[in-house]
């Protein structure tokens, strides 16, 4: 024998029994080639090769199947089906039991006539999943919903809240308005007025800046009313 069957020859040797005479005890008791070279420190290759090569087929599938009800239960694989149908087992859990795929079972089944037995699938259950979903509160984000309430989009309440605006500006100034605090200021300039409450001014109203560009408040007159007015910074965004 060539020397890199060497351990094939150490394991005949030791067994007193040829490879293919061993591979056949394998396949009887319903084991592979896999867990024969496993149990026998063999190279699983080298193993297939040394008995492709002395002309051995070992059984695979539901052939090995066959072998292993027979090794481990004492009756064929086609008696042990037709005592699991008769219990009432499906499919999938005799398919389980065993080892090998639905496919490959329902494959043998219909080539000897056998019919599994239909078993309704057991519905979810939700029941735990709706009931975390309940308990999951909504954290209350109340500029958020007023902004919603106002038609500005949540991402911009969420940019003006970073960029630090106070609640009066994330609220009052709409989406799309520049604000003033990133506009340099100047006379002539015509502005809106979007603070909530004045003696004179109305929310909207257009308004040209007279004074007041480095002051804390404002000079404004309204071009509706041509009244003036002081007005803070904050309750004041660029025209569109």
């Amino acid at each position: 024998m060539d020397g890199a069957y060497w351990p094939i020859d150490r394991v005949q040797k030791m067994e007193r029994k040829s490879i293919v005479a061993i591979a056949k005890e394998f396949a009887n008791r319903g084991l592979s080639i896999h867990s024969m070279a496993d149990e026998l420190e063999l190279n699983y290759s080298s193993l297939k090769r040394a008995l492709r090569l002395r002309k051995y087929q070992h059984p695979v599938g539901i052939a090995l199947i066959d072998y292993r009800c027979q090794s481990e239960i004492g009756v064929t694989l086609n008696d042990y089906l037709v005592a699991m149908i008769a219990k009432g087992e499906s499919r999938n859990a005799i398919a389980k039991d065993l080892g090998v795929d639905n496919k490959t079972l329902q494959a043998y089944a219909d080539k000897h006539g056998l019919v599994f037995p239909f078993v309704k699938p057991v519905p979810h259950d939700f029941t735990n999943i709706i009931a975390a979903i309940k308990r999951r509160k909504r954290k209350p984000q109340p500029l958020i919903d007023s902004g919603a309430q106002n038609g500005i989009p949540c991402s911009t309440i969420k940019k003006r809240i970073a960029l630090g605006w106070n609640s009066h500006e994330i609220l009052g100034i709409p989406a799309g308005c520049g604000h003033i605090r990133r506009q340099p200021l100047s006379k002539g300039m015509i502005v809106k007025y979007v603070g909530i409450r004045h003696k004179t001014l109305a929310h909207g109203e257009l308004v040209m800046i007279v004074g007041g560009t480095r002051e804390p408040m404002l000079i404004v007159e309204s071009i509706n009313n041509v009244r003036r007015a002081h007005v803070s910074r904050k309750n004041i965004s660029i025209a569109n």
